[in-house]
């Protein structure tokens, strides 16, 4: 349902050996193609309101808790992410924060990039 919290997590594996880090984010109407940036090349959030900074949880794993969203005219959405696997942990960048769950409100997606 609209405005219900989610958590998005993505995490790597083996989790002793190697981090990540989530680049160029995008939620993705299934049904038309069309994407809405979420973050940037850097990781950094576009638009907090919509989609928070990732917080880091472990080298490991990061995640990010939202109100669900939708195109007014699809329910159907997909979340697609360049994941940047690191020997070690990640060099994470400013914008992006330690163990903190950060939550926002949402408003539907009514527009593209």
């Amino acid at each position: 349902m609209v405005g219900d919290t989610l958590k998005l997590a993505l995490e790597v594996t083996p989790s002793e050996n190697f981090g990540i880090l989530p680049r160029n984010c995008f939620a993705v109407n299934i049904e038309s193609g069309e994407r809405y940036t979420l973050t940037d090349e850097q990781g950094c959030a576009i638009d907090e309101s919509l989609f928070p900074q990732w917080s880091v949880t472990n080298s490991a794993k990061v995640q990010a808790m939202f109100r669900t969203f939708k195109w007014p005219d699809s329910s159907m959405i997909r979340f697609q992410c360049d994941c940047n696997p690191c020997v070690g942990q990640c060099t994470v960048p400013s914008c992006i924060s330690f163990v903190k769950i950060q939550k926002t409100s949402s408003d539907d997606v009514t527009s593209s990039e």
